[in-house]
Parts: C-alpha cells; sequence; structure tokens
C-alpha cells in the first residue's frame, strides 16, 4: 500500500514505508517532501506523472535541481524511487525524455503504464515503446485497456481524507472505496519499517551487511542456450545445488534479521528437475518465505504442471522473454503458455532484454494485445558471461563514464553449485565475489570479507576514486554498475589496495 500525500498540513507518515506524490505536487511542495524524506524510514518514493501535465519551461530548472537532491538523499537513506507515468491518448514523448534525462537512470526506476490502449495510435506507441528513453533504461512497462482495471495489486494508493478516515484508489485513476485504516491494512503492515542502512563513515563502511533476500541458482544446467546468458548455462551442463544444503542455509538464514524472508529460485533452468524443485518450494513456504521463481517457461506447455505450481502457491513468476529466448520459441506456444498462466490465476510477469536491434516494441508486434494487463520488466542486456562472445559490442547500451551509486540497498544473497555470493548479477563468475563455501556457517562467512561490504556500500566508482584508480577504467561503455563490478572483482591489484585501505581504518 502506497500513501499519497497531497496535503502537507497533515502529519501521518510515521506508519508508511511507501509513499507517492503527483509530479505538480512534487514541484510546489518539495521543501515539505524533503523534510519527510530525511526525517522518516521510506522504503520507497514514486513521482506520479500524468501524461496531461505540462512541463513548462521554467519547471525544467526547479525539476534538474529537486532531482538532484532527491538523489543525494536517496544515496545517503537507500530508499527506491520510480517515476510513473501514466500515458493516454495524447502524450508528449519529449516531456517524458526530459524528466529522464534530467534524472539518473542509475538511481530512479521508471513505470510506464499505457492506459486505455485502444485509444493511442499505433504510431504513436511505436515511438514510446521502441525509444531509448525505454529501452537504455530498467522500465516497467503495463499495457491496460481500461481504467479500471489495474494488474499490479502491489501499486495501490491510499489518502487520508479524516483523522481517521482513508480513501483507497484501486489505481492510479480510480477510487475504490473510503474507510478506516484497521480496515484497510492490519497495523502491524502499516508499521513495518524497511531495515535500511543508518549514513555510516567511511571508518565504518565495510562492517555492514543487508539483503533483500535469497537467490538460489539451482542449477547451471538449461533446455536453451542463450547467447545472453551471463553465467553460460547450457544443456551439456550438470551443476546442481543438493537439496539438502539448501534447506540449512534456509532455515539458517531464518535467524538472520539482515535476511529479508524472499527467495527467488533460478538457473539454469530449475524446472529440469521438477521433483526437487518442487520439495523446494514446500519447504521454502513451510518456512514462512515468499518464493518467486524464474524460468523459460518451457514446463508450462504442460496445463497439469501449471496446475500444481499454482496449488504450491508460488508467490510469483518471472518468466524470460528476452530476445534471447525467443529464438527457441514459436508464437504458437508462447500464447499457449499465456494462456495457461491466465487459466490458473498464475502472478507472473515478463522479463524483456534490450539492445540497440531489440527494443520493448519488438515484442509488442510479436504478441500485440496478449500482452494486456501483463507487466513488462525491461533493461538493457549486460556485457557479461556469454554476451561478451556472443553479441556484437556495437548491440550495447552505455556511456562513456564511470556509473555512480551503490548497491548497499539491493543486495541478494546468492547460493550457487559453487558456492554463495553477495548478489546475481555477476559476482558468481569472477574472482574476488565469492563470500565462501556451502559447507560454512551462513553467520561465520557474513562477518568477514570486508572487501566486498566495502565495494557495496561505497560503490565501485567511489572505491575507485578513493583508491585513485579511477582513470584505469575510464575510456569504457558502462551500463550500470553491475558490469563495472564485474571488472573490479577480477582485478588483482584493486584487491590488494582495498585490503591496505580496509586495514588502516581497522588500526
Amino acid at each position: 500500500m502506497i500513501y499519497l500525500i497531497d496535503d502537507f498540513s497533515n502529519s501521518m507518515l510515521n506508519d508508511f514505508a511507501l509513499i507517492a506524490i503527483k509530479f505538480e505536487d512534487l514541484l510546489k511542495y518539495y521543501n515539505e517532501l524533503e523534510n519527510i524524506l530525511q526525517n522518516n524510514r521510506i522504503f520507497g518514493l514514486y513521482i506520479l506523472y500524468d501524461s496531461n501535465d505540462i512541463i513548462e519551461f521554467n519547471d525544467i530548472k526547479s525539476l534538474n535541481n529537486i532531482l538532484l537532491k532527491i538523489s543525494k538523499i536517496k544515496i545517503f537513506r537507500g530508499f527506491k524511487i520510480e517515476f510513473v507515468f501514466m500515458i493516454s491518448k495524447k502524450y508528449d514523448i519529449e516531456a517524458i525524455k526530459r524528466i529522464v534525462s534530467l534524472s539518473n537512470p542509475r538511481l530512479f526506476n521508471y513505470a510506464y503504464f499505457i492506459i486505455d490502449l485502444k485509444s493511442v495510435e499505433e504510431s504513436d506507441l511505436e515511438k514510446l515503446l521502441a525509444s531509448d528513453v525505454l529501452n537504455n533504461n530498467i522500465s516497467e512497462i503495463i499495457l491496460v485497456d481500461d481504467k479500471n482495471y489495474w494488474p499490479d495489486k502491489n501499486f495501490r494508493l491510499l489518502k487520508r481524507i479524516s483523522d481517521d478516515l482513508y480513501l483507497v484508489y484501486k489505481n492510479p485513476f480510480y477510487e475504490e472505496f473510503k474507510g478506516k485504516l484497521t480496515d484497510i491494512i492490519s497495523l502491524e503492515a502499516a508499521k513495518k519499517i524497511y531495515q535500511l542502512y543508518e549514513t555510516v563513515g567511511l571508518n565504518n563502511s565495510f562492517r555492514y551487511w543487508h539483503f533483500k533476500g535469497i537467490v538460489i541458482e539451482f542449477t547451471y544446467k538449461c533446455n536453451f542456450l542463450c547467447d545472453h546468458c551471463y553465467v553460460s548455462s547450457s544443456p551439456k551442463r550438470n551443476d546442481k545445488l543438493e537439496l539438502s544444503k539448501v534447506k540449512q542455509i534456509l532455515e539458517e538464514s531464518l535467524s538472520l534479521s539482515f535476511i529479508d524472508k524472499k527467495i527467488h529460485i533460478a538457473g539454469g533452468e530449475p524446472t529440469l528437475f521438477w521433483d526437487e524443485l518442487t520439495e523446494l518450494i514446500k519447504f521454502s513456504k513451510s518456512l514462512g518465505y515468499f518464493v518467486s521463481l524464474v524460468t523459460n517457461g518451457n514446463w508450462a506447455l504442460n496445463e497439469n504442471k501449471v496446475k500444481e505450481m499454482k496449488e504450491l502457491k508460488v508467490d510469483e513468476i518471472e518468466l524470460s522473454l528476452t530476445p534471447y529466448h525467443l529464438k527457441f520459441w514459436s508464437k504458437e506456444n508462447i500464447l499457449k503458455i499465456l494462456h495457461n498462466f491466465r487459466k490458473y490465476n498464475v502472478n507472473f510477469f515478463i522479463r524483456y532484454l534490450t539492445s540497440k536491434s531489440y527494443t520493448i516494441y519488438d515484442l509488442y508486434k510479436l504478441l500485440g494485445n496478449e500482452l494486456l494487463g501483463v507487466t513488462i520488466i525491461s533493461s538493457p542486456v549486460l556485457r557479461l558471461g556469454r554476451a561478451l562472445s556472443n553479441i556484437n559490442r556495437e548491440e550495447f547500451y552505455g556511456e562513456y563514464n564511470l556509473p555512480s551509486g551503490a548497491c548497499f540497498d539491493s543486495l541478494n544473497l546468492t547460493i550457487t553449485p559453487n558456492g554463495i555470493y553477495p548478489c546475481c548479477n555477476g559476482t558468481e563468475i569472477t574472482k574476488y565475489g565469492k563470500l565462501g563455501n556451502l559447507d560454512e556457517q551462513l553467520i561465520s562467512l557474513l562477518n568477514r570479507n570486508y572487501f566486498l561490504r566495502l565495494l557495496t556500500l561505497m560503490g565501485p566508482s567511489r572505491l575507485l576514486k578513493e583508491l585513485k584508480l579511477d582513470k584505469k577504467y575510464s575510456g569504457k561503455k558502462y551500463i550500470n554498475i553491475c558490469e563495472l563490478c564485474n571488472e573490479i572483482l577480477n582485478d588483482d591489484e584493486i584487491y590488494n589496495k582495498s585490503l591496505e585501505f580496509i586495514k588502516g581504518k581497522l588500526r
């Protein structure tokens, strides 16, 4: 539930970790908003932009200053910021481009809700879905043909209208009902505060961990051989985790407050080991974990398996339909998977990857209105793993400057057949990215390795500058900090100098 702020005369925020503000109110009431961000434990800030909003020339400078200030607060406070663009028949893509260019795509997320799709001209839709502003950044896209319909259950807005009365929006356009807070959401859930880091100085920056969940890379065996795969999964690989070791880690992590109780089962293709996978899901649910699964979806051609997955109460399925997966699919089979998911009301979204040749519009051209109501989360393909040799370097997005930011607030403890790692975006294939072995106690291996904590809290760019090694990586293109981290974690010089830096701070 996201609290919509439009009346700054009321104090209300202690109970809410997610807040939203309309674009026009952001410009009018930034000082009041800044006070809220500085003095409350905020997990997420959503800025709502309606396509009917007009950005005046004088707003540009103000918006630039505001976004710079919000970015600085975000870096120190660790919350998520997302622009939510609500697009209808008439929209100004240039205004959207200006907002994205003024914000920092490495610090902001972008969601595009295209409502009343029937009223949008095909040429306008192509202009948006094929634009760099969507394809060069991490973007969430939802196509909707009815303002009263809303597929995103997590994006429900709530607004206070009196001392004890609240207004709930089914979606950003449609008011659903009025009620007391206790009628809408339990006080326990309302008051849950996201565990984030206090601002710490360099002297202590390498002492802290927090994980948003656990990624279980169950196997590197896969029935596909995708060009982009950063862990180089294939039908020939047989690496697989022992189920008993995974269960042991999940039980141990229950007592560790700095690991959120969510698991994401990935691969390879974990459904190739169906019986073990279903046992793992049942065990995880019995411990109270939120369970999600990433898959190429081949198993979902079998309706009985879709029904079984629904009965297992998997919370979310990430269906990989990237351009590199689509090479292994016929349109008929994709439609069958979507049909089966809808038939059994499976909660899923589509993961898509973009490059200079592949845009989100290509997916729309293939599936058209079959995408209505389906969340699409898209991001540029990374220069990691098999992609380095299989994809032309001109296809990658990126900029010739060191990417800013740090990942301490978005880490997922990653369990693989080869050991345990602090994230799932490439540390598994690096020389210095490993936290420890599967046989070690979590608390033991997480209490050491100051180098990885230093890197994740400072961020790769800041660490390079601190070590006076930033020039070593200048002149290269990077799409995000993951690509830069991947290089740093294979660099002997950076590793050794980081250890010297840490020893100096520990004296």
